[in-house]
């Protein structure tokens, strides 16, 4: 199970998330089922919190202090207190630098084809799951799975370390790491155009043509508002960078079957390598 509760107040948040798992506790009583306590935690997200504050945050489920801790997995993506996705990016990193070594280790005995399944499978999993989420990262975060992601296509082709990896990524029909994230949020937008998303993400995007009645190139190619962003942060978000991506594709492309769309559109990227 997963909550998420934000206040301003750190006080009010714990009076708020003590009595959210006083309700939790009665309705699993009720349906008679249990809580692993051990197995249980909360994080504090904040951009800077004070020691002290921090220390004096307690919840508590039926007389059970919950353990509060730094990251937590779930669903297989690890959140970090900072929101700044570096415990999960390092484990990205440990994962392709696995995929590197395998790959590495059996390129002279398997084909081309068998190796680009091994990517798929060991490397390609990794880098597009959850994706338009921890792709939010500084670049710093960011650039150790760029490297390693490189490094796997320069040991599948017995490229030299320095190699030029463009060239690799077009001959392999491979999308960078940067490409990927596009292609993902392009999908996002594609599905949110023919209504396929679940009704949480209906106000995630706004149609142009919606907001006036005036019949202009931009609305008439589909696009969606791209909201006003005042800082790096605003600029990572979601509904500012699938706009942003939506506004740089074909319209013709749009009104594709999403098999078809996700084909021309990793077509599209790799043709800029």
């Amino acid at each position: 199970m997963f909550k998420s509760l934000s206040h301003s107040s750190l006080s009010t948040s714990q009076s708020m998330v003590n009595n959210k798992l006083l309700k939790v506790h009665d309705w699993m009583s009720l349906n008679k089922l249990s809580i692993n306590y051990a197995k249980s935690m909360y994080l504090l997200t904040r951009k800077k919190i004070q020691s002290n504050l921090a220390e004096d945050f307690l919840v508590r489920l039926s007389n059970h202090q919950i353990k509060r801790e730094q990251s937590v997995k779930y669903l297989g993506v690890i959140v970090d207190e900072k929101l700044n996705w570096s415990s999960h990016l390092k484990q990205i990193e440990t994962k392709l630098a696995f995929a590197s070594n395998v790959i590495y280790k059996m390129r002279n005995i398997l084909p081309l084809n068998t190796l680009k399944l091994l990517y798929y499978s060991f490397a390609y999993t990794h880098l597009s799951y959850c994706v338009t989420a921890w792709s939010s990262a500084t670049t710093s975060h960011l650039k150790p799975i760029y490297v390693k992601q490189n490094n796997i296509l320069r040991n599948m082709t017995f490229s030299y370390y320095d190699a030029q990896v463009s060239p690799i990524y077009k001959r392999l029909n491979f999308l960078k790491a940067q490409d990927i994230y596009k292609l993902e949020l392009a999908k996002l937008t594609h599905k949110f155009h023919d209504g396929l998303l679940p009704s949480i993400y209906s106000g995630l995007f706004q149609r142009s043509s919606d907001l006036h009645n005036y019949n202009t190139r931009y609305a008439s190619n589909q696009n969606y508002f791209i909201p006003s962003v005042h800082s790096n942060i605003g600029k990572k978000l979601i509904s500012y960078k699938g706009a942003v991506i939506c506004r740089e594709i074909n319209a013709e492309y749009k009104n594709l079957p999403f098999h078809h769309f996700k084909k021309t559109m990793c077509n599209y990227w790799l043709s800029q390598y």
